[in-house]
Order: structure tokens, then C-alpha cells, then sequence
């Protein structure tokens, strides 16, 4: 009775497991990179339709219909008291080194997020929904569970 594996049996086994890992490997990877993208988008989204809720209930804004009002009070100086981002350099600029474009008054409500390079994920517009008087965050909630 032998006891053992053969040189002959190892070296299959290896290169079936080299097989397996060559033809799943790339798929995980790219599905890792856009859960990452997801998850970013997640949290961005969040962060600002907190700050968004929290400035419209305190201006009492009214959402819905064709009431465009909303898009006058999303400025720098009415969502900044929600975020904590660094001003310095007149840049906002999250801990994680994101950065936050805010429009003008009278703007079309959107809020901009630009991700750090080392984060290697694209910019992402949130647009502001006054159904919702705040932000859509469904499609990244959704998409990451």
C-alpha cells in the first residue's frame, strides 16, 4: 500500500487550482472594483442628502410640482454648516481628500463629488429631487446589497 501523494498527482492538482484561479481572478477583480465604486457613491450620496434634508426642513422648502425655489438656498454658504469639509485653499475638501462642487444660487441642483486619484472612481453628479427634498441614493442602495 502506497501512502501519499505522487510528484505526477500534486503537479495536476496545482495546475488545475492555476486553472480555476486564471479564469475566476479577472471576473473578481473587476466586480470588486465596481462594489468599491458603489459603495463611495453610497456614502457621498448619503452625506449629502442628509445636509440637503437638513437645509430644507430648516427653510422650510417645499418640494414637488414645478417649484424650482429649492434650487436658490443649495449654495456654499447653506450646506456647508451640514458637511464637515476642509474650506482652506477655497476648495471643500472631505477627510478622504474627495472634493465637493457646489453651484451657484439658481443653479440646477446638483452637487458634484470628485474622488481622490488613488480611489481610481469617477466623478459622480447628485442631483437634488424635490419629491424627495433631498437625493436619490435608491440605485446605489440597491446596486450594493
Amino acid at each position: 500500500m502506497k501512502k501519499g501523494f505522487t510528484l505526477a498527482e500534486v503537479l495536476l492538482a496545482l495546475v488545475i487550482i492555476g486553472i480555476i484561479a486564471a479564469v475566476t481572478l479577472p471576473g473578481l477583480k473587476a466586480d470588486l472594483g465596481t462594489r468599491k465604486a458603489q459603495s463611495w457613491h453610497s456614502k457621498y450620496c448619503n452625506i449629502l442628502d442628509a445636509a440637503v434634508g437638513q437645509l430644507w426642513a430648516e427653510k422650510s422648502l417645499h418640494g414637488g410640482g414645478t417649484d424650482t425655489s429649492y434650487k436658490t438656498e443649495i449654495t456654499p454658504e447653506n450646506l456647508l454648516p451640514y458637511l464637515q469639509l476642509d474650506t482652506a485653499n477655497s476648495a471643500y475638501t472631505f477627510k478622504d481628500g474627495s472634493t465637493l462642487s457646489i453651484p451657484t444660487a439658481g443653479a440646477d441642483g446638483t452637487l458634484t463629488v470628485t474622488f481622490p486619484s488613488k480611489a481610481n472612481i469617477d466623478s459622480k453628479v447628485y442631483t437634488v429631487a424635490p419629491a424627495l427634498e433631498g437625493i436619490n441614493c435608491k440605485e446605489f442602495q440597491t446596486a450594493s446589497n
